[in-house]
């Protein structure tokens, strides 16, 4: 994603483009193949399934000497036994068939375990992985979830997925983003939820940007796209002879869940985000754990608090919340009548 921007991929997009074939399409285009290990298999239009091969190559070291095989996420991390090659000499291989989804794997030599330095990697400890996309996903995707975690895709990675989004319209077929530990900065997290605000993704419920430094600009767009106002389309009051209706936009997306758990907002992002929630008429589980929120935080999350009426979990552990920040969270407490969840574990006493 990191290798493209999105005017590059918007390029020559018509509106019509639906969003799981934008971020089918974005996903083969930057997961190239490197060398001869590809990056990305497709299922054909008609099959639930793509025809996926793993090989130990000849080049690679060491030799199996007793036994050859790889494990994944697609086996539950079971042992599969790779036989020898019948269209390369001296390489190991095994065809699986895949359903789409991103799947980690390393390769399990005489008992030890290796990966193909030549194929993509991700996680930590590192393992190769391997992703598998619909050709026509449009046709059957109606509860699209993006798992993106641990990607490495950083701003430039972000502007084009909201790009991607942008593009795809949606339909309300995204209803889950995840995209934790990606090196999101404020500036990609504020493309992102640009595209909520303008009603991108009308269906999306769950939203988790954790363990991503996006500090007081990325809690200030997270608020924003919270605090728009959801409006439902409507005829503008015009005159007989006046101009053509204006469709007013239908925006945010309704989260249901949002996880800015270490995200380094501290108090000043804190608040952006509670600024976010007054009034907003969907959100019940917020995750706001390890933020270094101290006394001030926790003030402006109160407030909000009880001017929210929807919210039922709020997490608020590992923080900098003392007895003073405690005193404000008691009044919501007492007062509200939907929340039943407040955690504060790990605070100072």
């Amino acid at each position: 994603l990191a290798t493209i921007g999105s005017k590059r991929f918007l390029k020559g997009r018509g509106k019509d483009t639906s969003l799981a074939d934008a971020i089918s399409s974005l996903r083969k285009d930057v997961a190239k193949p490197v060398g001869d290990v590809p990056a990305v298999f497709t299922v054909d239009k008609g099959a639930h399934t793509a025809q996926v091969m793993l090989r130990w190559r000849p080049e690679l070291k060491p030799k199996p000497q007793l036994s050859v095989g790889v494990e994944g996420e697609f086996s539950g991390w079971e042992f599969v036994q790779l036989q020898p090659s019948k269209k390369v000499y001296a390489a190991y291989d095994a065809m699986v068939a895949l359903p789409p989804g991103s799947y980690s794997y390393t390769f399990k030599i005489d008992g030890e375990y290796h990966l193909d330095p030549a194929a993509p990697q991700r996680g930590d400890p590192p393992k190769n992985v391997i992703h598998v996309v619909a050709e026509h996903a449009a046709t059957s995707v109606k509860d699209l979830d993006i798992r993106l975690d641990g990607h490495g895709l950083k701003d430039d990675g972000a502007w084009a997925l909201a790009g991607a989004i942008r593009a795809g319209g949606g339909g309300g077929a995204l209803k889950k983003l995840s995209l934790a530990s990606n090196g999101l900065s404020g500036d990609g997290v504020g493309a992102l939820c640009a595209t909520l605000e303008r009603g991108d993704a009308p269906g999306l419920e769950v939203l988790d940007l954790s363990r991503n430094r996006i500090g007081r600009d990325g809690g200030r767009a997270v608020g924003k796209a919270l605090g728009t106002e959801r409006k439902v389309p409507v005829d503008s009051p015009t005159k007989k002879e006046g101009p053509c209706p204006v469709k007013q936009p239908t925006v945010p997306a309704p989260l249901v869940r949002c996880v800015l758990a270490r995200c380094a907002l501290a108090d000043d992002g804190t608040a952006q985000v509670a600024m976010g929630l007054v009034g907003h008429g969907t959100l019940q589980r917020l995750d706001l754990n390890e933020n270094a929120i101290g006394e001030y935080g926790a003030a402006a999350i109160a407030r909000a608090l009880l001017r929210n009426g929807v919210l039922t979990h709020i997490s608020l552990a590992a923080n900098r919340i003392d007895a003073k920040g405690c005193e404000h969270l008691s009044e919501p407490v007492r007062l509200s009548g939907t929340l039943l969840h407040l955690e504060l574990n790990d605070n100072p006493r």
